[in-house]
């Protein structure tokens, strides 16, 4: 997870919405607003569809339905960070230890005041989560290496052997890990809201995608290649059929 993080807003009343969004535009650093829903239907078949790493629910929502009613229905593991929002922060105390768990609270109005202390939470929440999402990759020799999920670019498959791409810091070439599991093994394991296989040997990380060339340059006929600000020589091939998965997963439409 990347700063600006995705982030989707549901609340029933369109002028609340609208009126939250624009306080936090003001840190488009921090947030990329990808979704906006104002019915519950709606928000079902979002959240099922798409990842998004930041989910703003109020607590009340048409249909007599609530956010409560929401993350049953979508399922927890698919919702990275909650953020709830209410006139008051005890509102079904209940359901929210049952459904929710650890999540952010902010109350109502969206006035500057309430809403900037909740940025700075939002923050450490991704930071945290950021630090803690670690793999560890069986690697030759029968030990295993801890990984962390942002610094990882790409995966190729090659055989009975994967090797992982990692860019530790910004500016530098991959540093390439080979692990002793295969491509088939690596898809079951790796979160799949941010992994996408993009080839029948690759599999790539959505956060690190600044576009795609078309592959006739690099004597690719069927697909392309992936743009990373990664400075490498080294290409990420895309193919056909798997394009589609893709641009769904970035919300490209074509």
């Amino acid at each position: 997870m990347k700063f600006p993080i995705k982030t989707i807003i549901v609340e029933n009343e369109a002028h609340e919405l609208i009126r939250l969004k624009k306080l936090l535009l003001k840190r488009k650093d921090i947030f990329d607003i990808v979704s906006e829903v104002t019915e519950y239907r709606v928000a079902v078949a979002t959240l099922k569809q798409y990842h998004f790493d930041l989910s703003i629910f109020d607590i009340y929502l048409d249909e007599g339905k609530d956010c409560y009613d929401l993350i049953n229905e979508v399922g927890r593991k698919n919702l990275e960070i909650i953020a709830l929002t209410s006139q008051q922060k005890t509102v079904h105390p209940g359901k929210a230890h049952v459904f929710v768990g650890d999540c952010l609270w902010f109350e109502k109005p969206y006035i500057s005041e309430n809403v900037l202390p909740f940025i700075e939470q939002v923050k450490e929440q991704v930071l945290k989560l950021q630090e803690s999402r670690i793999y560890e990759i069986p690697v030759p020799g029968g030990k295993n290496i801890p990984l962390r999920q942002d610094k990882i670019c790409f995966i190729k498959g090659s055989g009975k052997q994967t090797n992982y791409y990692v860019v530790e810091k910004e500016n530098q070439d991959y540093k390439i890990v080979t692990s002793t599991e295969t491509i088939e093994k690596v898809i079951e394991r790796l979160s799949e809201d941010v992994f996408v296989q993009v080839h029948r040997s690759y599999l790539f990380n959505i956060h690190f995608y600044k576009g795609r060339s078309s592959g006739r340059r690099f004597g690719i006929k069927m697909g392309g290649v992936i743009n990373t600000e990664v400075p490498s020589k080294i290409k990420i091939p895309f193919s056909k059929k798997y394009l589609s998965a893709l641009l769904q997963k970035l919300r490209i439409e074509e």
